[in-house]
């Protein structure tokens, strides 16, 4: 399983292993000290405080050896990998022969993001993840007693890219795919592997699915074109995120979906424009 994070984590887990060193140090003084007190009632030596005191600070600078002095504990410590994400542009690509007026049209959900590094390392991002809760949108089938259909998303996304290495102190727009849409299916199929269990909170059931269909993440129209998203007003909850060190880190800001073809799609340099386009558009 992998775990979302904010960067709080990683600042106790931090926290933690310091607090754990210094408790270990504080013992091993507490210890010499004790000894130190019971030898010199024992049989009291000249110098012995200065004995004990030099004795500490040899634990110390050994301890602080072990992680390679200051700057050690500096990068064990404090310089883990990490990224930022910007904004995610959610993106229809189309099949060949068909566009955003076609009827059942085939196609991927796909989308960009500029991910940034600012570590002094190169990093290297291979995954995406779609998760969250929706609903079937064409209200075709429903549980006897009325309740919609309900769903939660684990889609996972892979970078469409051949080199997916990030520099240093540098950024680049990925384009990633979560699922194709054969679009021949009926309203309400659901493709396996799935699974099926009652939610105490909604009292009611909730299908786990890891490959969507049409009508749960688009809103459903009769020619199931892929023209909007769902979101919040289709009683969902989508969220997308990177795969970066085991974590999902969430992408908070999502923007309107677009529509490429397969050509535009692998014109690097026009998905960047729209990218950047679609970010400025959404911040004025």
């Amino acid at each position: 399983m992998y775990r979302r994070s904010d960067g709080m984590d990683d600042t106790w887990t931090k926290l933690a292993i310091l607090l754990s060193l210094a408790l270990v140090v504080l013992g091993v003084v507490g210890i010499l000290i004790f000894s130190g007190l019971v030898s010199s009632k024992l049989a009291p030596k000249e110098g012995s405080f200065g004995a004990n005191l030099s004795l500490v600070l040899s634990v110390l600078a050994t301890i602080i050896g072990i992680f390679g002095g200051v700057p050690g504990i500096n990068q064990t410590f404090f310089s883990k990998p990490r990224i930022i994400a910007d904004a995610f542009l959610p993106v229809v690509i189309f099949d060949d022969g068909y566009e955003i007026r076609s009827k059942f049209p085939k196609s991927w959900l796909a989308g960009l993001v500029r991910i940034h590094n600012p570590g002094d390392k190169d990093i290297l991002v291979t995954e995406m993840r779609l998760d969250g809760r929706t609903q079937d949108t064409s209200g075709k089938y429903k549980f006897p007693d009325g309740k919609p259909l309900l769903y939660e998303l684990h889609v996972t996304g892979t970078i469409d890219e051949k080199d997916t290495v990030i520099k240093s102190h540098s950024s680049a727009v990925l384009r990633s795919r979560f699922s194709h849409f054969e679009n021949t299916e009926e309203p309400g199929v659901m493709h396996g592997p799935m699974m099926g269990g009652h939610s105490v909170e909604l009292d009611q059931v909730i299908f786990t699915i890891y490959i969507p269909s049409f009508n749960q993440l688009f809103k459903y129209n009769e020619d199931r074109i892929p023209s909007v998203l769902v979101d919040k007003s289709s009683n969902a909850n989508l969220t997308f995120s990177v795969l970066f060190n085991n974590e999902l880190l969430n992408i908070k800001e999502l923007l309107d979906l677009h529509h490429f073809s397969k050509k535009e799609w692998e014109d690097k340099e026009h998905l960047i424009r729209q990218y950047n386009a679609a970010v400025s558009l959404k911040r004025v």
